[in-house]
């Protein structure tokens, strides 16, 4: 319910700003719980040093009630940080495991630079499939008309932005690209039926769109 708040705004005109500014005040809130809380620790620490007995029963009960709704200040903060942190197009990164391997993602469009090429693609029918044990299934139809598959192994990579792949070949895209290959997906979008990633290779950005 505090992600929809905030971010329930016109995206067409606002999204890019509202992502950027929520963020932005998490962060900051965070980095003050915790200043609060060094700052707090360090006054006590020195105090006690200085004047072991200057606290007495109700200044310390006060003490620790204020000490703990700053941590929970502090728990509640990150918590937000992380639940609501999206990818770059969209799609909430906690969601990213449940809906990865929810089922196959079929290839709608293929991007190079940028520009459209789905229709200069020697592929057909490309799929993967992300299972839940860590296995990833790639399918498609060669440019010989050949239909192919191979299996490898996949995990997430940097706090779940990327997705890590070993075991699957290279792929023949288009004429101007041949063969290309990558070890790391960069996902941009994870929505329940929209998966978006891109990597590079042969100086080129090689971005995939696909669709349950």
């Amino acid at each position: 319910m505090i992600c929809k708040k905030h971010l329930n705004l016109d995206k067409q005109t606002k999204g890019v700003h509202t992502e950027h500014t929520i963020a932005t005040k998490i962060t900051f809130g965070i980095v003050i719980s915790k200043l609060w809380v060094t700052t707090i620790i360090a006054t006590y620490t020195l105090n006690e040093k200085a004047e072991p007995k200057s606290l007495n029963r109700v200044g310390q009960i006060k003490f620790l009630s204020h000490m703990k709704k700053l941590l929970f200040l502090a728990v509640i903060s990150s918590f937000l940080a992380t639940s609501c942190k999206k990818y770059s197009d969209g799609g909430l990164v906690s969601k990213a495991d449940k809906r990865l391997s929810a089922h196959t993602w079929k290839l709608d469009k293929y991007l190079r630079n940028g520009n459209d090429e789905t229709s200069q693609l020697l592929t057909s029918n490309f799929t993967e499939n992300f299972a839940e044990n860590g296995t990833i299934t790639r399918s498609y139809t060669d440019s010989n008309g050949d239909p192919f598959s191979e299996s490898g192994t996949w995990t997430f990579d940097n706090d779940k932005m990327q997705i890590n792949l070993t075991g699957v070949g290279s792929i023949e895209l288009t004429n101007q690209t041949s063969t290309v290959s990558a070890s790391d997906y960069n996902i941009i979008r994870l929505k329940k039926d929209e998966l978006w990633y891109y990597y590079e290779n042969g100086g080129s950005r090689h971005e995939f769109h696909l669709i349950k």
